[in-house]
């Protein structure tokens, strides 16, 4: 586990309960079988939330990059009878082999791997990766045989993860899937449910070398484990410069662990916004008077909460709630709990599409508000670009600086 600060829960956050048949409705979960489908969601600091919102919706759609984890953030972390969905590594081990001596041995390397981690004998975290690769490796796995083995696994996603691939692929949002998983297994399930990756999203996984017979020779470097994206990140260049607008991306980002978050560090940006998947329940005990702050919070027909100003903030209880408070310590947004999905991240992104009228011609945009003098008032990344133009243009023009109209 990460060793980071955990202060004493005397802390005060924003916190919020959905009705669970409200939030999964819509997005066709099965709320039948009496497992609990409440949506929690806690805000570290509601007004600076707010704040990075307001920043992040007025640069609009051009200076969004949205970043995602895989296993259990675009996939989910249960299926609707309370089963655990399986991690990319997950499937491969327990993915059919012929001859059967060559599965129980894959498998019993796998299982020597895991109980290695358990009783504290990897030296580094890197070392599961490594030898649960060459054991792939070592029994020649093929992709027909991942591709199997993907198909049979039953992986399920977050509940509003198609509806958000649409949106980002309709809009030509930058965005990056960044996993520890293996790229093989994230493409036949996006490929399942029908997503297709556009042109400004790419995968950063581990990916396979296959021979021309299909079977695996290697994986490529770097190798990605669960707490090394950052520096891979950017080793990679991740710079996050917007090219057409000539500033750094405002980052949007999902995951399911500290190291998920860590990726803001990878990558140079403007503004960002992070949401923390914590799959566990918040104890009744461990919020007080969250009935109150439930009834503060109310949801219209478009799934928008309103009132959001005025949410009590409540003190967390520090017993069995460590992980919350870490959660906290790093995330700006933390949905709680088992079913948890999408909505919020929806939520934002329509807020940035009815905010930002993406045009090619920005100059000329009608949507966009104006000064008395009736100047457009640019967002803060067009601003960047303008200035820069006509800095440029005043070393073209004997040192006279453009003005925007000229």
């Amino acid at each position: 586990a990460f060793h980071l600060r955990n202060s004493v829960s005397n802390k005060k956050y924003n916190l919020a309960t959905f009705s669970s048949r409200e939030m999964t409705e819509s997005m066709g979960t099965n709320t039948e079988g009496g497992n609990d489908r409440s949506n929690l969601i806690i805000h570290r600091d509601l007004r600076k939330t707010n704040e990075k919102r307001r920043s992040i919706v007025r640069d609009g759609i051009k200076c969004l990059h949205v970043v995602l984890d895989f296993d259990h953030t675009i996939t989910a972390y249960v299926s609707p009878t309370g089963q655990k969905c399986l991690e990319c590594h997950d499937v491969i081990q327990h993915g059919t082999y012929q001859p059967i001596e060559r599965q129980d041995l894959f498998r019993s390397m796998i299982d020597e791997v895991w109980s290695d981690q358990h009783n504290g004998k990897l030296r580094h975290i890197s070392e599961w990766w490594i030898r649960f690769h060459d054991a792939i490796i070592s029994q020649r796995l093929t992709k027909a045989e991942f591709q199997k083995a993907t198909a049979l696994s039953g992986i399920l996603l977050r509940p509003g993860a198609v509806k958000l691939f649409a949106w980002l692929r309709k809009n030509q949002v930058k965005t990056t899937i960044v996993s520890a998983g293996i790229s093989t297994v994230i493409e036949e399930v996006l490929k399942q449910n029908e997503i297709e990756i556009h042109e400004q999203a790419e995968i950063i996984a581990n990916v396979p070398v296959w021979e021309e017979n299909g079977s695996i020779v290697s994986f490529k470097e770097p190798l990605i484990h669960a707490r090394n994206k950052e520096q891979v990140l950017k080793t990679l260049g991740f710079s996050g410069i917007n090219d057409e607008v000539g500033a750094p991306y405002n980052v949007v980002l999902a995951g399911n662990s500290i190291g998920d978050v860590l990726c803001l560090l990878g990558i140079c940006h403007k503004h960002s916004l992070s949401l923390g998947f914590l799959h566990e329940k918040v104890k009744e005990d461990c919020v007080t008077k969250s009935e109150v702050c439930a009834s503060s919070i109310i949801m219209d027909e478009s799934r928008t909460a309103t009132n959001l100003e005025e949410e009590l903030k409540l003190p967390l209880i520090s017993d069995g709630n460590s992980n919350l408070e870490v959660f906290l310590e790093n995330f700006d947004i933390v949905s709680c709990g088992h079913h948890s999905n999408f909505q919020y991240l929806l939520n934002l992104l329509s807020e940035i599409k009815e905010g930002y009228n993406n045009d090619d011609n920005n100059n000329n945009r009608m949507d966009a508000p104006s000064n008395d003098d009736g100047r457009k008032i640019l967002p803060d990344c067009e601003k960047e670009r303008k200035e820069e133009d006509i800095s440029n243009s005043s070393n073209d023009n004997g040192g006279k600086a453009l003005s925007p109209s000229e």
